[in-house]
């Protein structure tokens, strides 16, 4: 019996060894990386992948040309000029002009819902508020006036950048406190309201899934991936960059091939090989969470 228990505890030792090894052998997430504009004018030295471009513009013969919307009780009769389906959603934006604004336009998700608002002299005025009102308060008033139209239930966080001429602000929906959505809303101090994103009616990656994703690939392990990919993107023949100023500026949850993942902004600077003038510009990194 004795002998039988001995053997039994070997084998589930034995066991156990190889399903350790098996779990931290598993290959590492994909780090892709995202192309933008933010780019200095000598990064064509590095060697970037844009594995994920970005936005894409065409034109959708589906969408209907024209559109009547009506927000806040005001009807606009909307123009289609162009749809944009963007790397980390499996969904496209439809945007319309608002005809006699310049700049003004509409933009709705590809189930009917609005995403943007844009008007750069007013799509509503807020009372009540001056350039001396506190950022607090202001956010208050804003969604006070937003909340008959606007579902603020599902994004109770609150941030806000002052731009010397009004605020940024943003309702935030987060995940294991990383941001998940947002409403955003452009003031400028006179109470006018420019610019509105709505939240998604529903959304495409559940918080369980995102959590469950996380769990998978905690946000510790992430930096090590990061570099890992930086290492490929700036350490070339021509080029080198500092270890020690990369630095993450912001990150979101987001998706990529219907899959949960992170997005990171990353400053950094880098230099041509034994020069001693260094450049800065910020990479954009995508982990797809599998």
């Amino acid at each position: 019996m004795k002998k039988s228990l001995v053997i039994l505890l070997i084998t589930l030792q034995i066991l156990c060894f190889f399903t350790a090894c098996t779990e931290s052998s598993a290959s590492a997430p994909r780090v892709l990386e995202i192309q933008t504009e933010t780019y200095s004018e000598y990064t064509e030295w590095a060697n970037h992948y844009y594995e994920i471009t970005g936005t894409t513009t065409f034109t959708d013969d589906k969408v209907p040309a024209k559109k009547d919307f009506t927000f806040m009780d005001k009807t606009y009769s909307l123009n289609y000029t162009e749809s944009r389906r963007y790397a980390t959603s499996s969904t496209q934006s439809n945007y319309y002009n608002i005809p006699g604004i310049q700049y003004g336009f509409i933009a709705f998700r590809s189930n009917g819902k609005p995403w943007r608002i844009g008007n750069p002299d007013s799509i509503c005025t807020v009372d009540g508020i001056t350039e001396n009102t506190p950022a607090e308060e202001t956010a208050r008033l804003v969604q006070e006036k937003l909340s008959p139209y606007i579902d603020f239930s599902q994004h109770p966080t609150l941030s806000h950048e002052n731009l010397g001429y009004g605020f940024d602000l943003y309702w935030k929906h987060t995940v294991n406190g990383i941001v998940a959505s947002s409403i955003f809303v452009r003031l400028k101090n006179n109470g006018n309201i420019t610019i509105i994103d709505f939240p998604p009616s529903e959304f495409e990656i559940s918080d369980s899934e995102y959590e469950e994703a996380l769990k998978k690939c905690p946000l510790e392990t992430h930096e090590a991936f990061l570099k890992a990919k930086l290492d490929k993107i700036y350490k070339t023949d021509k080029i080198e960059y500092n270890e020690d100023s990369w630095h993450i500026r912001d990150y979101a949850l987001t998706s990529y091939e219907g899959k949960p993942a992170i997005t990171y902004r990353i400053s950094l600077e880098f230099r041509k090989k034994n020069t001693e003038q260094y450049w800065r510009e910020l990479c954009n990194l995508l982990i797809v969470l599998e």
